[in-house]
């Protein structure tokens, strides 16, 4: 932030909603979303659904509370915002923040399954309640997650793959 000649801000470019259409092997369609709603953090993860280009989870790093004063050195911390796990319904134009129970922590990768949501973050691995589900995502904090496994230390998880047959 010393010396950046422009401040940091995340967003989404993408080639789904946009004012022209895609066409393959070139830039046209392509755009930055709007991203309304979501922090200004370092985007850690995207997942897409696969039937759905207009559906995306994003997630984040960072923390929701800043750890600098206000304007120090020249940071901008007026947009942290809260949450580590974001919905969009609109191909990235707007962010809905499905954190609901989950720590204050980064989340460093997402991973869907079927209607769950996975989730590797510093503090362990999380998996959303299969029964406790929104497809539209309007109820007020759905998902829930909890731990995924007993017995585990607290320890940063980077990744999440599903085998196959999972």
């Amino acid at each position: 932030m010393l010396n950046a000649k422009a401040p940091f801000r995340n967003g989404l470019a993408t080639n789904v909603g946009g004012k022209a259409p895609f066409k393959r092997f070139s830039s046209q369609g392509w755009h930055f979303a709007s991203a309304k709603g979501l922090p200004n953090r370092y985007i850690t993860s995207i997942a897409i659904h696969p039937r759905n280009p207009k559906i995306v989870w994003v997630t984040l790093g960072g923390y929701s509370r800043p750890w600098t004063p206000p304007n120090l050195l020249g940071a901008d911390n007026n947009n942290v915002g809260r949450g580590h796990v974001f919905v969009s319904t609109d191909a990235g134009e707007t962010f809905r923040n499905i954190s609901a129970n989950l720590p204050n922590t980064p989340v460093n990768w997402i991973e869907k399954r079927d209607k769950q949501i996975i989730l590797a973050t510093d503090v362990g691995v999380y998996i959303s309640d299969p029964e406790v589900t929104c497809s539209d995502y309007s109820l007020p904090n759905c998902p829930k997650f909890q731990v995924l496994g007993q017995g585990l230390p607290m320890a940063p998880v980077y990744t999440v793959r599903l085998s196959h047959g999972d």
